[in-house]
């Protein structure tokens, strides 16, 4: 299996991207046509995700440089910014009261504020996988950059994880849970895979986007059954 995604990691990559691409379009499509918040918030997170996706999946052809350091810097800053905006998605899922939605998005702006400051505290370190050239976080990041990076993205799954089982039980919706679970199970299981971790965590994100679009189908129905 390893053997194989070398080999056809370019053209997975691309795949990936693609996905995160169609995923936004269809995201931003169901807002509009319904106005549920849940579609609104997955499509911003999902942007992000298209953005690394993208600019990992051009290092099959750009090799560095400081033009595309920059822009690969982005990628952070989006992670930083954008996976907090799970928690509001959390609060939208378990349809919270309009106080306890004020006092997740002052939650969510704190986590915001942190992931912006550690996405430009990140130093990149060049790397190549394959023929894939991408940057990552590099030895001379600060410590307390790499750890709040790991904890930013556990701790948004955790919460997304117990949310899900929350609307198992009072709306008989299994899909945010299962967001959540793929998200932390593969990350937690690219561990493991040593270079390809970052791939595995990029498939878990694209199960993730994929069960809240279904999450959402169904408490929109549901909602508008009531």
């Amino acid at each position: 299996m390893k053997n194989f995604l070398l080999s056809n990691l370019s053209t997975l990559l691309w795949v990936i991207t693609a996905v995160h691409l169609g995923f936004m379009v269809i995201l931003l499509k169901k807002f509009k046509d319904s106005k549920y918040k849940i579609f609104l918030l997955a499509a911003i997170i999902t942007f992000g995700l298209f953005y690394d996706a993208l600019f990992i999946s051009l290092g099959a052809f750009i090799k560095g440089g400081s033009i595309f350091k920059g822009l690969s810097q982005l990628r952070f800053v989006f992670h930083g910014v954008f996976i907090p905006l799970l928690f509001p998605i959390c609060a939208e899922a378990l349809g919270a009261k309009d106080k306890t939605k004020k006092i997740v998005w002052g939650i969510t702006a704190f986590f915001i504020a942190f992931g912006l400051a550690e996405s430009f505290c990140t130093v990149l370190d060049g790397e190549t996988v394959a023929n894939v050239f991408r940057y990552k976080a590099g030895d001379l990041t600060p410590k307390w950059a790499t750890i709040g990076s790991l904890a930013l993205s556990i701790g948004s799954d955790i919460p997304l994880m117990v949310c899900g089982l929350i609307a198992l039980k009072k709306k008989k919706n299994p899909f945010l849970f299962l967001s959540g679970f793929f998200m932390f199970a593969i990350s937690a299981a690219g561990a493991s895979a040593g270079e390809l971790m970052f791939f595995t965590s990029m498939f878990g994100e694209v199960l993730m986007i994929l069960f809240m679009i279904l999450f959402g189908d169904k408490d929109l129905k549901k909602l508008k059954a009531e």
